[in-house]
């Protein structure tokens, strides 16, 4: 089976200043400027939106299950994954079943 490769984005979820506004987003907007980012990746075309998982400022997805999670139920096609996920916060067996559980609205099965 050949594999084919796959293209797409991801986003740290960083607060950083914009440089077209010269403002730092509110934790809000970048949410929602993410959740923009992935529904048009899918529009676009493109395979896999991911998302990493920090715990410090200036990051704001520490539950990267549950922003996956509402990315999956406004989307279809687009395959959702983690970019980075510490392990030494919790038990890889239970990571994996929070990200199971977080693609079922896209009707993505295991």
């Amino acid at each position: 089976m050949a594999h084919k490769m796959q293209f797409g984005v991801f986003s740290v979820g960083d607060l950083t200043i914009d440089p077209t506004s010269g403002t730092v987003p509110t934790e809000s907007e970048r949410i929602n400027a993410m959740t923009k980012i992935a529904v048009h990746a899918e529009e676009a075309g493109l395979d896999v939106f991911a998302q990493g998982e920090h715990h410090n400022p200036p990051f704001v997805p520490s539950s990267p299950t549950t922003m996956l999670g509402y990315i999956a139920a406004k989307t279809k096609k687009i395959l959702l994954s983690t970019s980075t996920t510490p392990h030494h916060h919790e038990r890889s067996g239970k990571t994996c079943g929070r990200l199971r559980h977080a693609a079922a609205p896209s009707g993505w099965q295991s």
